[in-house]
């Protein structure tokens, strides 16, 4: 079974029944908007056999951020969630939520047609912007969701967003390339995801972005290198400290001391870097340099973990 849900509009298409009636098993539609392309789900979920509806409400509740004592219940043909004394309306839910319930029991309902249980239920479900109008939060934890619910479902999700890459795991992202000798690939040589932080995400080969500071901050930080891999003026040296004090309440130039230490001799290897750049020669750190921000970084990470 194949399914696609594309944020782009594309035409639907769907598998026509053989001439015995047989249920089809593909389809592509869009959802640019809530509900858009996919039927609304209050309907069919309202008309579901109580053994079919407990299912379906289990793995709503799988998926969505909802508390551990919330309830889904169908009422006069509207479907609820009840949280405690509240309830609302699945009409009135965000967008987030609404497209996401869309989409989940969709896929269920196809699902459906050809197993009576999830957790055996194999599918290949193609989503493009998984994490359109979700919160922060529920990004980093759709992923890890949708496994739980739908365990023998692949989903093959684009994003542009490393809060979504959270619950992933090693071999299981791709970057979408183009290069003139090979047209569009999927790059799948990328580090390992697992335990990875989201600025650590940004600045990998998943997004390639060489910083996550401030673009304005960020040229500060290039000047004040670039002034340190220069020879040694009284305006330079004036112009050094003044972009000191301006970025030193920016987060980059260390906590406490040791981290001051470290980024210290740190500054010194890429002004030298710099200068061989320039230069054009290839000068390695000096053995002492080396050996100096190995001794403070080996302090520093055992101050950690102590």
């Amino acid at each position: 079974m194949v399914l696609g849900y594309g944020a782009l509009r594309y035409p639907q298409a769907r598998n026509r029944p053989d001439r015995q009636g047989a249920s089809r098993f593909a389809r592509i539609g869009p959802i640019m908007q809530p509900f858009a392309g996919i039927p609304n789900p209050r309907e069919w979920i309202s008309k579901l056999p109580d053994q079919r509806f407990d299912v379906v409400a289990r793995a709503l509740k799988s998926i969505l951020p909802v508390q551990e004592d919330s309830i889904m219940v169908r009422r006069r043909g509207r479907i609820l969630f009840q949280m405690g004394r509240d309830s609302v309306s699945l009409e009135a839910l965000s967008a987030g939520y609404q497209t996401i319930v869309a989409l989940a029991a969709d896929v269920i309902r196809m699902l459906f047609e050809r197993w009576e249980l999830l957790e055996g239920a194999t599918a290949i479900v193609l989503v493009d912007e998984l994490d359109a109008h979700l919160h922060p939060r529920w990004k980093m934890r759709i992923v890890r969701s949708l496994r739980e619910a739908l365990p023998a479902t692949q989903f093959v999700a684009s994003t542009h967003d490393p809060l979504v890459l959270r619950g992933l795991r090693n071999g299981e992202v791709a970057v979408m390339r183009r290069d003139e000798a090979r047209g569009a690939f999927a790059d799948a040589d990328l580090p390992a995801i697992e335990g990875m932080e989201v600025d650590e995400i940004l600045k990998s080969r998943h997004f390639g972005l060489s910083s996550t500071l401030d673009p304005e901050v960020e040229e500060l930080f290039n000047e004040y290198y670039h002034l340190l891999s220069l020879p040694p003026t009284q305006e330079r040296r004036a112009r050094i400290e003044e972009l000191g004090d301006q970025l030193a309440g920016k987060g980059e130039f260390g906590r406490n001391r040791h981290e001051q230490v470290l980024l210290e001799a740190a500054d010194r290897f890429i002004a030298e870097e710099d200068r061989a750049a320039r230069d054009g020669t290839r000068r390695q750190l000096k053995a002492e340099t080396l050996a100096r921000i190995q001794r403070l970084w080996s302090e520093q990470t055992g101050a950690r973990r102590a």
